[in-house]
């Protein structure tokens, strides 16, 4: 088994994975590490100069690397992971499958598998999917090139653009000025909130129905146009087979933007407010997965023996990796109540209906005190031979954050 490969990279590392030929995960957390499982040390080179780290490796790559790393991927042979990375993410081929959950703006070349993307905060693009693609939650404009499979889009932010050779399957809570054009080889199921305003243009060789906005509508081939509302949103929907367009409640107040201020001016007001949503919720599973990480040294220490001050030392270590990180998420919390705040007074004065305001996120739990199995100790486990000095050294550096 390869050896575990600890690098210091700072908080904004720029991280190039030139090929794995195996399967890649990667997860995002709150330490100025790089931590990786799979290659070897002469396939991984650092910049220290410029914290930027390069890698390749022969077998399957497990890695841990700060929340805003910057990644580059040219190629995976196998399956791909990303989760909880804020950066900006591009990745060019993947062999297998491809998920990711909670990430920055990304975009990718060619997924051989199946595509599978929760909660990005910006846009998001794909050139092609061999397989089926959902995506849910994109705070930004969403391209898909071509999908082979099956595909299902529910929660955007900004525009759409996207064709399969399958079946479509939409759920969207249209706002002002979003642009949205899907075309399908199979049929298009697409739901949009009652009360849209809309202009809608349908072309089928099937049957088009149109349900729960306004009157019924219902044509065979041909084209179906009608406006709703103001018309200020577009829906164009292109399909081989047959069109089902209706009006259903969405909850577009689960929507919204995370690290908000990347997309002031490219979005309207509405939007806005969407994206501040879904960062609120991407923020709190980045503060789930810190919570996680800090259990799981907590249990660590529970495997070691007896010396107060080194077990102490290691506990205070960990109470303030888990403050820093509390604080950073209190933070951009806060920045984003008030943009969502500033964008409800901007749209009263435009006689928008203001959305129901957004609960207050929980305060950080109060750290409890050290309990006294907490208060085992590293030295003891050097004195007998299970850790080398340079092992203790290395697990502190790791608990200091």
């Amino acid at each position: 088994m390869a050896a575990v490969q600890v690098l210091p990279v700072g908080p904004k590392p720029t991280v190039v994975l030139h090929e794995i030929e195996g399967h890649l995960t990667i997860t995002g957390w709150d330490r100025p590490e790089l931590q990786m499982w799979g290659p070897q040390a002469d396939e991984i080179v650092c910049q220290e100069e410029s914290s930027r780290v390069e890698v390749r490796a022969h077998r399957n790559c497990t890695m841990q690397t700060p929340l805003q790393t910057t990644l580059h991927v040219h190629q995976v042979d196998g399956h791909a992971t990303i989760n909880l990375l804020l950066g900006t993410i591009e990745v060019e081929s993947v062999g297998g499958n491809f998920a990711a959950n909670s990430i920055g703006p990304f975009s990718a070349g060619s997924v051989d598998g199946n595509l599978a993307v929760h909660a990005v905060a910006g846009d998001f693009s794909a050139a092609s999917v061999d397989g089926n693609a959902r995506v849910h939650q994109v705070a930004g404009n969403l391209r898909l090139g071509s999908v082979d499979g099956n595909l299902t889009i529910s929660q955007v932010v900004g525009n759409v653009q996207a064709q399969t050779d399958g079946n479509a399957e939409l759920s969207l809570n249209l706002a002002h000025g979003q642009h949205v054009q899907v075309e399908a080889e199979g049929n298009i199921v697409c739901r949009i909130q009652p009360d849209a305003g809309v202009t809608v243009r349908l072309a089928a060789e099937g049957v088009m129905r149109v349900r729960n906005l306004g009157e019924p509508r219902q044509t065979r081939e041909g084209h179906l146009e009608f406006v709703l509302g103001d018309g200020s949103a577009e829906l164009n929907l292109r399909a081989e087979g047959d069109i089902v367009l209706m009006g259903a409640e969405l909850h577009g107040a689960d929507f919204g933007t995370a690290f908000a201020g990347e997309f002031g001016g490219d979005i309207s007001e509405e939007m806005a407010r969407r994206a501040a949503e879904l960062g609120r919720q991407i923020a709190q599973q980045v503060e789930s997965q810190v919570a996680v990480v800090t259990r799981e040294m907590e249990d660590k220490l529970l495997r070691f023996a007896d010396n107060e001050e080194m077990a102490n030392k290691i506990q205070d270590r960990i109470s303030a990796t888990m403050r820093r990180a509390e604080e950073k998420l209190a933070e951009a919390m806060r920045k984003m109540e008030m943009r969502t705040q500033e964008g409800e007074r901007r749209r009263k004065g435009y006689g928008w209906q203001t959305p129901p305001a957004p609960p207050t996120p929980p305060a950080p739990p109060k750290r409890s005190q050290v309990s006294e199995e907490e208060r085992m100790m590293v030295l003891r486990m050097v004195e007998q031979g299970k850790l080398s000095v340079d092992e203790a050294e290395k697990l502190l550096a790791a608990l200091n954050g």
